[in-house]
């Protein structure tokens, strides 16, 4: 081989080098990308409630086989504690991003409908508790009742950091 088809062999090579760690880049990229979630904000309205999502707070690592107790506070349009109101919580995991569904056994069925009790004492504030079992992102739904339009919030639960577990990699 002469020297002129060494060169353009070497620079051949180069460029499928590089064209491969820009593929790479991109898909990386993407996968980075599709991580971010844009989670649904802890106030919401329903008609004319104002729902706020009290507890458990964001980015808590909570476990897995524990009640985990839920607190929301509901106010009219004119920010008074609205009382008496009925109305349920569902909670469903949420399998976006999961590399292969099908993979990772069967769907985590709903937990609930779960009626919320009212908070004794403290006036507009209503409260359950939810035992998960399995880790991942969960939508937690308030909804039926006096209200007119679900409301829905999105909670990673994982698992004791002395359990050994937390949140699982079935998903990106």
């Amino acid at each position: 081989m002469d020297i002129q088809q060494y060169q353009i062999n070497k620079r051949w090579r180069s460029g499928v080098a590089g064209l491969v760690a820009l593929t790479m880049l991109l898909v990386l990229t993407g996968l980075a990308q599709a991580e971010d979630v844009v989670d649904p904000s802890r106030i919401q309205q329903s008609g004319n409630y104002r729902v706020e999502f009290l507890t458990p707070v964001a980015g808590g690592n909570y476990d897995v086989e524990t009640d985990l107790p839920f607190r929301f506070r509901v106010t009219d349009a004119q920010g008074q504690p609205v009382t008496k109101l009925g109305f349920n919580l569902i909670a469903s995991r949420d399998y976006s991003g999961q590399v292969k569904k099908e993979h990772n056994g069967p769907r985590t069925p709903n937990i609930g409908p779960l009626p919320m009790i009212a908070v004794a004492g403290n006036p507009g504030e209503y409260q359950t508790a939810v035992r998960f079992g399995v880790n991942g992102h969960w939508f937690i739904q308030l909804e039926g009742g006096d209200l007119s339009q679900k409301v829905r919030y999105r909670l990673p639960i994982g698992a004791a950091e002395d359990k050994g577990a937390g949140v699982n990699l079935d998903w990106l």
